[in-house]
Parts: structure tokens; C-alpha cells; sequence
């Protein structure tokens, strides 16, 4: 994340009207994990705690093992329709005819693309890699706690 906020790795293509195979190819190419082209959007999760998960998997590494090189950002998706193209991927999923990589199904429903940049005064919140997992971590001791405690309450 820079001093601007986030920028794709290709902050000047835009798509004309006649480019839309080379349009649907991008989009498939965001979804598709091998590929490393230059592609104009930043993807988004509608849903935190998928996002979270995502994070704590890193499935992006590949074999690579775990790095902790990555933030979990929380964008406030009004402070971009007015600036920048900002679109559900199922509406263009079904719009286009899009056909994803099998492996990016479950992003398909809360999946958003931004195009080109997410401007910084749009990102309200960044946790850490270890910040995301200690989250993780107290809620299970809650969750446990909790069931704890409804198994006391049961028996008395």
C-alpha cells in the first residue's frame, strides 16, 4: 500500500467497447492464481471473515509455505463510486459469460473488482497478519468458553 492508497499493477489500461474478449480474458485472469500478468483491478471480499480466512490460508504462496507478508484492509466501498469503476463480479460473471478457474468459485458471490486505484481516505482499517490470527485465536476461546458454560447451565 503506498502514501496514495492501492493501485493495480496496470493503472492505465482501460477497455473500449470493441476489447471485450480481451475485458472477459482479464477478469478471468484475476481470478486464475498462476497467472502473474499486469491486470487493472484490485479484488475485493464482500465478506470479512472469508477474507480473514483467506488471509490465515495464504493460498496465494502456492507450496511455499506461510510468509505473513500480506494486511487484511477494510475499504469503505462509498468513497469509490464516484471515483473509481467499482463492479460485483457475479453480475459480469453472468452478464459476459465469464468462465472462472473451478478454484475461484467461492469468491464468485462476494467478490468486487475495483479498477485501478482504492484511494487511501477509502481504507478504515488495516490489520496485521498476527492481528487477524489473534482474532481468530480469542474467538475460539470465547466460542469454547461458551460452550463450556452452556454445558454447566445444562447440568445444574
Amino acid at each position: 500500500m503506498g502514501a496514495y492508497g492501492l493501485s493495480a499493477s496496470d493503472t492505465t489500461k482501460v477497455y473500449d467497447p470493441n476489447e471485450l474478449v480481451d475485458f472477459k480474458q482479464a477478469i478471468v485472469n484475476q481470478f486464475t492464481w498462476s497467472c502473474r500478468a499486469s491486470l487493472p483491478f484490485i479484488s475485493l471480499f464482500s465478506d470479512r471473515e472469508h477474507a480473514e480466512n483467506w488471509g490465515r490460508k495464504e493460498p496465494w504462496r502456492g507450496h511455499k509455505g506461510l510468509s505473513d507478508d500480506w494486511s487484511l484492509l477494510v475499504i469503505d466501498t462509498t468513497k469509490l463510486k464516484n471515483r473509481n469503476p467499482f463492479f460485483k463480479l457475479s453480475d459480469w460473471l453472468e452478464e459476459l459469460d465469464l468462465d472462472l478457474p473451478v478454484r475461484a468459485s467461492q469468491q464468485i458471490r462476494g467478490a468486487f473488482l475495483c479498477l485501478h486505484h482504492i484511494p487511501i481516505e477509502a481504507i478504515i482499517e488495516k490489520s496485521s497478519p498476527g492481528e487477524v490470527k489473534a482474532v481468530e485465536f480469542i474467538f475460539t476461546i470465547y466460542k469454547n468458553w461458551l460452550l463450556i458454560d452452556s454445558r454447566s447451565k445444562r447440568e445444574t
